[in-house]
């Protein structure tokens, strides 16, 4: 509990700076929504690419799990390709080559979300609504957790930059002390894809049959 507990503390004294992450991300989400309504027709031609890589290759396993109804392996998978994949090998291990590089894919996925999930606003029944809502539920608690994992290279990058900023001496000490503050702060991210992910699972697996 006391990584958790020293996450917050990272949370509540850069403040501004989780704040304005937060703002720009789900801002971006709503920018892409508003973008693909001038061009529905790429937005079927983007769902269609995201059908077929969740039927062929490797995330066939998540699909599968998925259409099966395995609700344990389906929570287990998504955590993994959103551990793995949607934080650290495209956010944190960039950032900590590069430092701050792990924000461009902060721009491209909540950008990639907006065009995907813009709402169709052709006809409304209680049904598109409350999908829309549970829909929109996933894509707060799943889009904390890679603005946490933004945040999180914000840190170690201003450590690596600015390593008096944590009490380094020199740039070799300030990134060593943000690999420590990234290890505080992925304990936080994967409490979060977890909830995201039994939450999901939940939602497709469960209540989508009902309301469909």
């Amino acid at each position: 509990m006391g990584f958790i507990r020293e996450a917050f503390v990272l949370i509540k004294n850069n403040r501004k700076v989780f704040n304005l992450i937060n703002i720009a991300y789900f801002s971006i989400v709503i920018v892409g929504m508003l973008i693909i309504r001038t061009n529905m027709d790429l937005r079927m031609q983007l769902l269609d690419q995201v059908g077929d890589a969740f039927t062929s290759g490797p995330m066939q396993n998540v699909t599968g799990a998925y259409t099966d109804g395995q609700i344990i392996l389906a929570i287990g998978l998504t955590f993994i390709v959103n551990l793995v994949l949607g934080c650290f090998i495209t956010i944190t291990l960039p950032s900590l080559i590069i430092p701050f590089s792990g924000f461009i894919m902060g721009v491209y996925r909540p950008l990639l979300w907006g065009f995907l999930f813009s709402p169709d606003m052709g006809v409304l029944d209680l049904t598109r609504v409350l999908l829309g809502i549970g829909i929109g539920l996933l894509l707060v608690l799943e889009g904390e957790a890679y603005v946490l994992a933004l945040f999180t290279a914000f840190l170690h990058g201003r450590a690596w930059v600015k390593p008096a900023s944590v009490g380094g001496g020199n740039h070799r000490q300030g990134y060593l002390t943000g690999i420590r503050l990234t290890l505080h702060m992925y304990l936080l991210i994967i409490c979060m894809l977890l909830i995201a992910a039994i939450y999901e699972v939940i939602l497709v697996i469960l209540v989508m049959p009902v309301l469909s």
